[in-house]
């Protein structure tokens, strides 16, 4: 390849074929990258990384949502939504980088700038910091429990204000792993037609699993109490009995669990 004698300036030229020959002369130096661009070859597999990343920790989140305060998901959404726009961009670009590589003799084939990569690994880095904030919250975060109550639908008190019987509490053996255990329980009148018992019941929290701290609780007929779980090895239960007036019925009303971490 020669050039004209006498002429100044940069000039370009190109060859068609399997081969892309970019050619660029500026003064007396010709600078000259090979690459291959073909009019079949698909969209490039590392520009769709990202995209299939976000997707990815998306399904996870999907099929194994912890629950809980959405607070403790802030690192989750604040990398994962940047994430999937980078992602985007990335699939963008490389569509138009392709289509203009043909009419583009300056461009470098095969050759991505800098830009182009900074793009692509912050979108695969943000992906990955969106996966730990899930694992950490699915390890460490606050989880809601179901819990069972075992026993009559009512107690009742005689006329010295005695009851006889018990309810037990129950936190299955299939709740998530966690230290510490607030359990809130509401304690209501069977009979809200007749006067009212509550404020003068207390309830008594004894556990009933090997390990849990402590192991007895005096509350209000509605109150949250917080228990240290971690020696417990699998199912927890409580029994709860009752200090109330004379000839009281008495139920719960409510019950419900929340396991976490120190």
């Amino acid at each position: 390849m020669t050039e004209p004698a006498g002429s100044e300036g940069p000039s370009s030229v190109t060859s068609a074929g399997d081969q892309t020959i970019v050619g660029s002369r500026f003064g007396d130096h010709s600078i000259f990258n090979f690459g291959r661009v073909r009019d079949g070859d698909p969209l490039p597999l590392v520009v769709l990384l990202p995209l299939l990343a976000v997707v990815a920790v998306a399904v996870r989140a999907v099929l194994s949502w912890p629950g809980g305060p959405q607070g403790q998901y802030v690192l989750f959404y604040l990398t994962l939504a940047p994430a999937f726009l980078l992602a985007v961009l990335c699939v963008v670009g490389g569509t138009v980088a392709r289509s203009a590589a043909r009419p583009a003799p300056a461009a470098l084939p095969g050759r991505p700038s800098r830009a182009a990569l900074l793009l692509l690994a912050s979108a695969l880095l943000l992906s990955l910091l969106a996966l730990a904030g899930l694992e950490d919250v699915r390890r460490n975060g606050q989880v809601s429990v179901a819990i069972d109550v075992l026993g009559t639908q009512s107690l009742v008190s005689t006329e010295n204000g005695d009851v006889r019987g018990t309810w037990t509490l129950m936190v299955p053996a299939s709740a998530p792993a966690r230290d510490r255990l607030r359990l809130r329980l509401t304690v209501a009148d069977h009979d809200p037609t007749v006067p009212t018992c509550v404020h003068h019941t207390t309830v008594v929290l004894t556990t009933a699993t090997a390990g849990v701290t402590p192991n007895a609780q005096r509350v209000s007929a509605e109150s949250v109490t917080e228990f240290d779980i971690r020696g417990s090895g699998g199912a927890v239960a409580f029994d709860v009995t009752l200090k109330t007036g004379p000839n009281c019925a008495l139920r719960i009303a409510q019950v419900s669990g929340t396991l976490y971490n120190d």
